[in-house]
């Protein structure tokens, strides 16, 4: 069963988050609750609508949510089952639980790397932050070999970088991998490690 996940993300994202009893729990019991993990089915839902677009026209069943606040913000990983894999099971929920406070560290850490960082406004000063760093990890990088390194760092394909520099798909690869090549390493995550942690 092929479950459409852009409908869901598109329709929760336009309307559906501000029923979401996450969110709803958050906001009426203060941010005094460090980490949760709650658990939602599609009969627990009031709204007709966020019930038919998030959970029976895709055909979910289940979603496990670890939520945790920090500062004004609320990070909520969800975890969801289709009808072909049924509910959560109890070892299935003790498994995330026992692994909620790693998972939302992790996201909380990966937002504020990613996107909430003051210096990282927008793409390109994004791009120039990591470009400055880049250089002065490794200084024998060619100008294009950084170009393209920090649009790998912020998520960009191939194509998408080699359509923004007007540079064929191939030469980007082949500045890929001799950035990669000079700063000893030989994959993305590698690249990300190396410039947000050094």
């Amino acid at each position: 069963m092929r479950i459409d996940g852009l409908h869901v993300k598109d329709a929760y994202e336009r309307r559906f988050y501000r029923y979401d009893p996450n969110l709803l729990a958050w906001r009426t019991g203060g941010t005094g609750v460090v980490l949760d993990v709650r658990r939602l089915r599609p009969d627990q839902l009031c709204d007709d609508n966020y019930r038919f677009h998030c959970f029976q026209r895709p055909g979910l069943v289940d979603r496990l949510s670890i939520v945790t606040p920090a500062g004004s913000h609320l990070y909520c990983i969800n975890l969801y089952r289709c009808k072909s894999s049924g509910s959560f099971s109890e070892a299935e929920m003790l498994a995330v639980r026992n692994h909620a406070m790693l998972l939302a560290a992790l996201s909380v850490k990966h937002d504020q790397v990613t996107y909430r960082n003051p210096a990282e406004q927008n793409q390109d000063a994004r791009v120039r932050d990591l470009e400055m760093r880049l250089v002065t990890i490794q200084r024998r990088l060619t100008r294009r070999e950084m170009e393209i390194a920090a649009r790998i760092v912020i998520g960009m394909t191939s194509e998408a970088i080699a359509l923004e520099l007007g540079i064929s798909v191939s030469s980007v690869i082949t500045y890929r991998r001799r950035a990669y090549a000079k700063l000893g390493i030989a994959r993305q995550n590698e690249l990300f490690a190396l410039c947000y942690y050094g």
